[in-house]
């Protein structure tokens, strides 16, 4: 029978086995099950605790902290239904590969289909949503078992960080009484040094890269050499070690691809000035226009990482597509479509550099000519100027507006946490490439519109400086109790809702076409909701600005100012489409003004 000492140990052999991995921060629901493991983290000095009511939030402030921290994060919550309200945040961990350790607390087996309550059958509970799940059972007697224990931990951290980063879940059953407890005999302070001794000799492991296969890197550089007409598409990357600016830069001046940098790529606000030379800074809206896609066919499409946020994608693909198609990932197939030639997986930086360095050999390390790209900036160009135009004359202002002078308020260093569905698409449109030294944290592994304001909370409190949350009155709403989570928060973070009252991304969808106007509320969920009284809840303070210019003050000010701020901004429910349409066709004038004639020369 397990000792209530015995329990502690294990508690905190665990834990520590846990912190000596490398996890510094952890995410602690309350509840009664999970004592030990939260008595033995607050004897942890190196970790930092973030106590959050709900565990649908904190699954996803765990997601926002480790994206900003880039380190693995613990998730802690007792038995029950505690560990099936991190099933939300586990799936976008798990596409998004966000590194979490999931830790659930959970009872005897005694308790097992005897009706006890808060007890549910916890093995496998998320199901393949987490990349391992370890079984760690009941406190152990002996060494051998405890170092059985040390390995199984170590592994488990070790697989949420490794080359395909994700959660991992441990179940770990604890029995009453369930508060630590000092050794009070000498087999149990012989116990006790045991442990330390175990947690001073944790092993390391080091991971090895592997190199590009030889002969699949001449494949790719071979096409790449014979095929001048090329695009260079980056789509969501949360993954470690970042894609290195330089090496794109240099892979797309070699094959002279223009790049396009979707609005949920961590480079998209912050370029280095040499690879903005290769971005095309409007490609969503220059997509938009048919007559363009058709005329700027690529012969060769190379994607890296997923598919682009941007809207029009699919039916580009669908109209022209590309001759080829290459896929980089870091794991995985992200290729729905099921249009490409090649996928190729492995560290992506490393993979452009070895592909540079042969397409130079290849070419005698000459610049090649580059007519195809040249006519790629000169209509980027035009598309940018038109951008500009819009955005000052168009009258009354609407969304796009809004969200443009919410992101043009933010400081060098701000990170930017764009909410799904409509005010992603619509920063694709507004938001050109840019070296304005912002940090895109786009949620954009199962692309949900749950968990932005807890992830937004998670950003601001896993890193230092400001953090701009821009999302919708849908997401707001659906994620309010997230407020809770940002109530202590020391760095400024403004939360910019864009009230446009329901769903209008459904506005601009299909269904629009064939529904009346009263089926349709059954998708936009048209509310009257009071946002702002939220923020007299929790005790945030809250600003309503009416014009364009208060957006930009509050926003600027609430970035500068410790803790958070809501912004509520209220937004005819009809503008987001009736702008987009404008704004598009404006686009679409621009470009093939009779007056602006392209080389094509290719």
């Amino acid at each position: 029978m397990t000792t209530q000492f015995q329990q502690t140990a294990w508690a905190q052999l665990l834990i520590g086995t846990i912190v000596r991995a490398g996890v510094r921060h952890a995410v602690v629901s309350p509840g009664s099950r999970s004592t030990p493991f939260l008595m033995a983290l607050l004897r942890e000095d190196a970790v930092r605790l973030h106590p959050i009511i709900d565990e649908r939030s904190a699954g996803f402030v765990g997601i926002g902290i480790a994206r900003a921290s880039a380190s693995p994060v613990l998730l802690l919550c007792t038995s029950g239904t505690a560990a099936a309200n991190y099933l939300p945040a586990i799936v976008e961990a798990n596409i998004a590969g966000i590194p979490l350790v999931v830790l659930t607390a959970d009872r005897p087996v005694e308790a097992q289909e005897a009706r006890s309550p808060q007890t549910i059958d916890q093995n496998r509970l998320y199901g393949n949503n987490v990349r391992s799940f370890f079984d760690l059972g009941e406190a152990p007697t002996n060494t051998t078992a405890l170092r059985g224990i040390r390995r199984l931990v170590s592994t488990a951290v070790r697989t949420a960080t490794g080359p395909n980063p994700g959660p991992v879940h441990l179940n770990a059953r604890a029995r009453k009484p369930l508060h630590a407890c000092e050794p009070s005999s000498d087999e149990e302070r012989l116990l006790h040094e045991l442990v330390i001794s175990l947690l001073q000799d944790c092993p390391e492991e080091i991971m090895g890269e592997s190199s590009p296969n030889p002969e699949l890197l001449a494949g790719i550089t071979a096409a790449c050499t014979q095929k001048r007409r090329g695009l260079i598409v980056c789509g969501f990357d949360a993954g470690r070690p970042p894609l290195e600016p330089e090496a794109l830069a240099h892979f797309a001046r070699a094959t002279g691809y223009p790049v396009w940098l979707d609005v949920s790529h961590p480079l998209r606000w912050s370029s280095t000035s040499y690879l903005l030379e290769q971005t095309i800074h409007c490609a969503d809206l220059l997509w938009g226009c048919d007559r363009f896609a058709t005329q700027f066919r690529p012969d060769l499409l190379i994607q890296l990482g997923p598919i682009p946020t941007s809207a029009v994608w699919e039916s580009w693909l669908e109209l022209v597509g590309a001759q080829k198609h290459i896929v980089f990932a870091r794991h995985g197939c992200p290729d729905p479509s099921g249009r490409a030639d090649l996928i190729v997986t492995g560290e992506l930086s490393k993979t452009l550099g070895a592909c540079t360095q042969v397409i130079e050999v290849q070419r005698g390390r000459k610049v090649p000519e580059m007519p195809w790209f040249l006519d790629w900036r000169a209509v980027d160009t035009r598309a940018e100027f038109a951008l500009e135009a819009w955005l000052l004359a168009n009258e009354p202002w609407g969304e796009l507006q809004a969200l443009r002078a919410a992101v043009e308020s933010c400081p060098r260093g701000t990170r930017v946490v764009i909410g799904n569905s409509l005010p992603v698409r619509e920063a694709d449109l507004v938001a050109p490439a840019s070296d304005r030294g912002l940090q895109s944290f786009a949620v954009r592994g199962a692309n949900g519109i749950d968990g932005i304001l807890s992830i937004a909370a998670g950003v601001a409190l896993g890193g230092t400086g400001p953090t701009l949350v821009l999302l919708g009155d849908v997401s707001f709403a659906h994620d309010m109790g997230a407020l809770y989570a940002v109530r202590d928060i020391q760095n400024p973070l403004a939360i910019v809702v864009l009230d446009n009252r329901g769903g209008r991304i459904f506005e601009q969808l299909p269904i629009h076409a064939i529904t009346t106007p009263d089926e349709l509320d059954y998708w936009t969920t048209p509310h009257d909701l009071n946002l702002a009284a939220a923020g007299s809840i929790y005790g945030i303070e809250t600003q309503r600005p009416n014009d364009l210019r208060a957006i930009r003050l509050n926003t600027r000010d609430a970035l500068k100012r410790p803790g958070a701020t809501l912004i509520v901004i209220g937004i005819d429910p009809h503008s987001p489409r009736r702008d987009a349409k404008s704004l598009r066709d404006a686009i679409a004038c621009a470009i093939f003004d009779p007056k602006f004639t392209l080389n094509l020369a290719t």
